[in-house]
């Protein structure tokens, strides 16, 4: 999915490096607190993926040691989790960057779709639907 949807970290959209410039989709992991004010006033549309925070939390563990140097030693589990707990984390504090898309989708649920990850699991069809409600395409 990521060499489909591009990041914003990444790739601006006069980027020519940008993957997919006739796509107009871009995925992020910042804040919605951090977000540039051109998001804002742009009127586009935000689809938030919510994660249980023990998948978040064991698969940020996995993508750290994938990039871990041969110098640096692994970070132990338990370690990572007293870090995650604290709010360490690449973004910030977990809650933090939940509960700001969350209360943005109560605010303004024309403008932020607040999904959780194992609904669309275990109900694609019913969460698919609502996603293309959502885009104006029921």
């Amino acid at each position: 999915p990521h060499e489909c949807v591009p990041f914003l970290e990444l790739y601006a959209t006069n980027n020519p490096k940008n993957p997919r410039p006739d796509v107009p989709l871009m995925a992020t992991h910042i804040p919605y607190s951090s977000l540039p004010e051109s998001i804002f006033v742009s009127g586009c549309r935000m689809v938030y993926v919510y994660r249980d925070p023990k998948d978040v939390l064991v698969s940020l563990w996995h993508f750290i040691g994938r990039q871990k140097h041969e110098d640096i030693e692994s970070l132990p589990f338990e370690e990572a989790f007293e870090l995650f707990s604290r709010g360490v984390s690449p973004y910030g504090s977990f809650w933090d960057h939940v509960l700001g898309y969350w209360k943005a989708s109560l605010t303004c649920p024309d403008r932020v779709l607040f999904l959780k990850y194992e609904d669309m699991k275990s109900e694609p069809l019913v969460h698919a639907k609502r996603l293309a409600e959502f885009i104006g395409h029921p």
